[in-house]
């Protein structure tokens, strides 16, 4: 069963530095004052989001209900086994991140070609 999604709650549960990542991937919020923004303040990205098209927009939900389902405690493990396989290098990148939400978002970012993540299989 799905967990539940609320955007708000899943954008505070995220570290700035790969949320920002992340909106750079699709080119946008670059507006967003991200060097002042203080940890989990996402009020300027809720402001933001509204002027995001809808294609856009619907793509970076996608891409963080995604996360929300990945954000497991068993998901670490099994991002360290693919770490260790593919990308021995990474390591270490990946264990600074502390949080699960953090972790997921980092996989799904750095792990896999953008866009080609196992979750999207159904949708």
């Amino acid at each position: 069963m799905s967990k539940a999604f609320d955007l708000k709650k899943q954008l505070k549960l995220l570290d700035k530095s790969p949320l920002r990542r992340l909106f750079a991937e699709f080119g946008v919020l670059a507006d967003v004052p991200w060097e002042t923004l203080k940890s989990h303040d996402v009020g300027p990205v809720i402001q933001g989001w509204g002027a995001i098209d809808d294609d856009t927009r619907r793509k970076l939900e996608v891409v963080l209900q995604d996360v929300n389902e990945l954000a497991d405690e068993r998901s670490p493990r099994v991002f360290v086994e693919d770490l260790e396989w593919r990308y021995p290098t990474k390591r270490d990148e990946f264990a600074k991140w502390s949080g699960l939400h953090d972790k997921a978002l980092w996989a799904y970012l750095g792990m896999y070609p953008f866009g080609n993540w196992k979750c999207r299989r159904n949708r």
